[in-house]
């Protein structure tokens, strides 16, 4: 009887490779009162497992939906190992909604190391529960910034120019 449930896991974990994201819950974030019905405000630091429970962010659909562009992939594959990154987010934000999703469906199929990615959580009045958004100047959520040995090589701002891929590759040419 054993056998076949450690087989069924194990055919879980290797057929959805998001269940050991999910399983995931680290962050040291709190939750903020909001006044609209059913929005969930973080303030925080978080992973992608705290904010992919956030019902606005329609994480499986959003993430499923999304097609990366396979050169850009490629690239990252090569490169993007030896960079870190810094997203500052708002759970209450669009964009995002939209972006945070895709970043994580381009960092998985980069083979990136989804536990070294820092993501920032912050309120509506653009604050963090430790002030980095400070020290980095964040004016708009979201930010990806993007580092090399510590020092700053680039950013993206509430949108992306191209694709959340593409444009990653181009900071990293």
């Amino acid at each position: 009887m054993k056998q076949p449930i450690r087989v069924l896991l194990v055919t879980l974990l290797l057929t959805f490779p998001n269940f050991l994201l999910m399983a995931q819950g680290t962050g040291d974030y709190e939750t903020i009162p909001s006044e609209q019905e059913g929005e969930v405000i973080y303030k925080g630091t978080c992973n992608f497992s705290d904010i992919s429970t956030v019902p606005d962010f329609n994480w499986s659909e959003t993430v499923a939906a999304y097609e990366p562009d396979a050169a850009s992939i490629a690239i990252l594959k090569e490169k993007l190992k030896g960079y870190q990154l810094l997203v500052f987010l708002g759970t209450w934000c669009e964009d995002s909604h939209r972006l945070v999703p895709q970043l994580y469906k381009v960092l998985q199929a980069a083979d990136y190391p989804l536990d070294q990615v820092r993501l920032e959580a912050l309120d509506r009045d653009k604050k963090g529960k430790n002030d980095s958004e400070q020290q980095y100047d964040v004016l708009f959520v979201p930010t990806i910034l993007v580092f090399k040995d510590g020092v700053l090589i680039g950013k993206i701002t509430e949108t992306v120019q191209a694709s959340v891929e593409e444009d990653l590759a181009m900071m990293l040419r």
